[in-house]
């Protein structure tokens, strides 16, 4: 009876404390740290603080998508506190968290930090640009001058960004810079990326963002950085659809007429339950005339012949892009995704070509050329997406891509010749150019984050890619109406390549003010390439260390310091590969270097922001075995053959200034004033090179508040003679302006834009390497004066769509052809 009643006692008891056990059971914490527009913030710092003394009781930092969790809280009366530099600090008001029931604490808004300048205050988000420590955003959305434009236009105008006359962008005088579009590749390069770009509508961007040096989760492909396009992507629950229109005139000048380019389009958003389904598309019809002249003087026969060459193209491009996503959350904690992007496109061209070459200044025959060229281009890209939060602040995100990218091109070229003294032709030639390609890639990334501790976290992944392309040539001479094959000319290249790679970074927080990121990526390349026609086999197989260090330390209220280094690279694009022999005209050739080698870039730089203001970029960065297109003379045939060649080293210095002014309530002024040098050294048996100098470019950005609402930004842009690789150019500039107005509570907003206002954006370039002596003028846009007008429809606040990144960074600007 007595061990019966113990026994009694002794499961009382055990009851007791398990009823206590669930009653003071921990929970979690989660939340989200947004700016003033709902945009997720990446690296904010988020404290949970003691309800009773403030207190730090953990520390969390927001991934990519704005999140932020704590896990194993004991229950309690808590506040949540956010930093990050550019922003205002916020602490939430006091919560309280009950056992075992985790806490949800919804979206907290950072406002961006004011400058005050003779007692007056500009917000900076009402500017193109913000400045964060490595990390430079254009605000695209608001922007009066984005109104109409396109994703090239905008970039013309970004801090530190160049756009050459073939639309390749550099940064901070690094070219070959990696693009991604929602954190996704977008796979191509060259002509097929500008043809992307410059059809992807202002409208549709939210804003973009430029990494000068990033760290070592991205690909180390893109010796430039990375330009990271986010399109619109609105929040809150329920249906939201915007639709865009506009309308502009195209004035080459000279005696050509105006031109009209079309945008229209239309996003959408719909938010319930566990559903959030978004997409867009986007019509754009757009002409891209451009012109040129070039002398080139060659010594044949012991005497000196010049061959003068005038060309103008009239194009028209016609791009459809589109977009199609789902998100479904399993659970608050696992998201499952799906993405398809896409875009077909057909650009039709008419060139006309005028040669003149001339012995001792007289001229002695013409070649009067005109060409039709229809091109076909269509890109489709998929992706998978899973991400999922764990215990311990462990992040898991899985990608799988796969991207098709088909070109089909065929050009008509009729060439008629005559004598200097018999105006009557006495030659008639007729070419047909057919050259589709067509490549397959494929991707699988992984990776993983886990915060170790309140002052640690580490973060690895692995990924692997394959890729096939297959490149044909078909060119030969129409003959009565008969095609003949030219087997110079007409040639099949495939080429396949595997890159696996894997990257862990390390981050430690020193305190509050000091943070210190250390990361390496090993990446191994494998290629094969095959030309049948030329039974000619090129393969490689490469292993190389990327590493990465980023230290960052707020000094005080007024001073902020980031240093950053890192190793990247940049591989050959597909097309550059590729052995065939081109015909642009009788004089030019231009033929692809299948034993092209990688180059490398090693890039230091030192941020520094004063007052959330002023920021100073200083930079260094030593590009081995860098490429350029080179223009080889054969003087007997007077032919040049452009391709592309390992040169030597390039020497990068570079300053870089950046401050918004206010002068008052109603005029603000953005300055960007980037300072390069650079310096080219060759010594290899394409030819000696050793040349160098300055590359000072000004762009100010005008911001006037009118009356009636009326709001207009003036935007210019000078840019002084410089030297790239075996190239002189003279001084650039140009001036844009747009107007605009708010109507209908601002649902609706109409703007007017002018681009280039006095027509005087061209690129003047005189080059003497080996036996060449080249010089001429290209003029790649004209000025353009451009309607536009959107309107919201439905609820004007919709629930963000989960943005992603996925594992497809490196292959996207190598894969375009032209």
């Amino acid at each position: 009876m007595l061990q019966t009643r113990y026994l009694l006692i002794c499961m009382l008891n055990l009851s007791c404390i398990s009823i206590a056990c669930g009653q003071y059971q921990n929970a979690g914490i989660k939340g989200e740290i947004t700016d003033a527009q709902n945009n997720p913030l990446l690296a904010a710092s988020v404290f949970l603080l003691k309800g009773q003394d403030s207190a730090v009781v953990k520390l969390a930092i927001t991934d990519q998508h704005g999140m932020f969790s704590f896990s194993d809280v004991t229950a309690g009366k808590y506040l949540i506190k956010a930093t990050l530099v550019g922003y205002k600090a916020i602490t939430t008001a006091a919560f309280d968290l009950k056992s075992g029931i985790n806490f949800n604490a919804g979206a907290i808004n950072l406002a961006a930090n004011t400058i005050k300048l003779a007692e007056v205050a500009v917000n900076n988000n009402n500017h193109f640009t913000d400045a964060l420590p490595g990390l430079i955003t254009l605000n695209v959305r608001n922007n009066i001058l984005s109104a109409g434009s396109n994703v090239i236009e905008i970039l013309k105008r970004a801090p530190g960004v160049q756009v050459d006359n073939s639309d390749n962008i550099s940064l901070n005088g690094r070219s070959d810079v990696l693009v991604m579009i929602d954190n996704k590749p977008t796979y191509l390069s060259g002509q097929a990326l500008a043809d992307l770009l410059g059809g992807m509508p202002a409208s549709m961007i939210d804003k973009i963002e430029l990494i000068s040096n990033p760290n070592s989760s991205f690909d180390a492909a893109g010796t430039g950085g990375v330009i990271n396009i986010k399109q619109k992507k609105d929040r809150g629950t329920g249906t939201n659809v915007q639709v865009i229109n506009s309308m502009g005139l195209y004035q080459p000048g000279g005696n050509r007429s105006s031109e009209v380019k079309l945008n229209t389009g239309f996003n959408f958003n719909h938010h319930t339950g566990r559903i959030n389904i978004f997409g867009g598309y986007a019509y754009n019809s757009a002409p891209i005339d451009r012109s040129s002249s070039s002398d080139r003087l060659v010594t044949y026969l012991n005497e000196l012949d010049q061959i003068n060459v005038n060309w103008f193209s009239q194009q028209r491009r016609q791009i459809n892009n589109y977009r199609l996503g789902v998100d479904y959350s399993i659970n608050p904690k696992h998201i499952l995704g799906f993405l398809v992007n896409g875009s077909v496109s057909n650009l039709s061209a008419n060139k006309n070509t005028s040669s003149l070459i001339s012995t001792l200044g007289v001229i002695d025959s013409t070649i009067l050329t005109k060409s039709n060229l229809q091109k076909k281009l269509s890109n489709l890209m998929l992706n998978v997406n899973y991400r999922g939060d764990f215990s311990r602040g462990g992040q898991l995100t899985i990608d799988a891509d796969y991207s098709n990218y088909i070109r089909h091109s065929t050009e008509l070229i009729q060439s008629e010749y005559t004598k200097d003294d018999d105006k009557s032709a006495y030659r008639f030639l007729t070419l047909q150019n057919t050259s589709p390609s067509e490549f397959d890639l494929y991707t699988f990334n992984a990776t993983y984050q886990l915060k170790i501790s309140l002052t640690n976290r580490i973060a690895a992944g692995f990924k692997a890619s394959y890729v096939k392309t297959d490149n044909n040539s078909d060119f030969g001479q129409l003959i009565n109406g008969t095609y003949h094959a030219d087997t110079l000319f007409t040639n099949q290249f495939k080429y396949t390549e595997r890159i696996n790679s894997a990257y862990i970074n390390y981050n430690h927080l020193f305190s509050k003010k000091m943070g210190l990121e250390i990361g390496t990526r090993v990446e191994q390349t494998i290629s094969d390439g095959l030309s049948p026609d030329q039974k000619e086999n090129i393969s490689s197989n490469y292993f190389d260390i990327f590493p990465n260090v980023q230290l960052n330390n707020t000094i005080s209220a007024n001073h902020q310091l980031l240093f950053t280094y890192s190793r990247r690279i940049t591989r050959p694009r597909y097309e550059d590969l590729n052995p065939f022999l081109s015909y642009i005209d009788q004089y030019t050739y231009q033929i692809g270097t299948p034993y092209l080698r990688p180059f490398y870039s090693n890039t230091f730089e030192l941020t520094h922001i004063y007052k959330e203001k002023l920021t100073t970029v200083l930079s260094f960065a030593l590009i081995n075995r860098f490429t350029q297109v080179v223009y080889t003379q054969n003087n007997n045939s007077q032919i040049v053959t452009l391709s592309k060649m390992n040169l030597g080293d390039r020497y990068n210095y570079g300053i870089h200034l950046m401050t918004p002014i206010a002068f008052n309530n109603y005029y603000s002024v953005d300055f960007d004033l980037s300072m390069l040098y650079q310096h080219f050294s060759n010594l290899s048996s394409g030819g000696s090179l050793d040349s160098g100098s300055p590359d000072v470019t000004l762009k100010t950005t005008h911001y006037l508040k009118l009356p009636l609402n009326f709001r207009l930004e003036l935007f210019g842009l000078y840019e002084t003679a410089t030297t790239f690789g075996i190239f002189r150019y003279k001084p650039n500039y140009y001036f844009n302006a747009g107007l605009s107005k708010g109507l209908f509570k601002k649902q609706a907003t109409v703007s007017l834009r002018v681009d280039d206002v006095f027509n005087t954006d061209k690129n003047i370039y005189t080059s003497y390497y080996q036996n060449l002596n080249i010089g001429g003028n290209q003029k790649n846009s004209f000025r353009l004066v451009q309607l536009s007008f959107s309107f919201v429809f439905g609820s004007r606040s919709v629930k963000p769509v989960r943005r992603r990144s996925t594992g497809d960074e490196d292959e996207q600007g190598r894969a375009g052809a032209n």
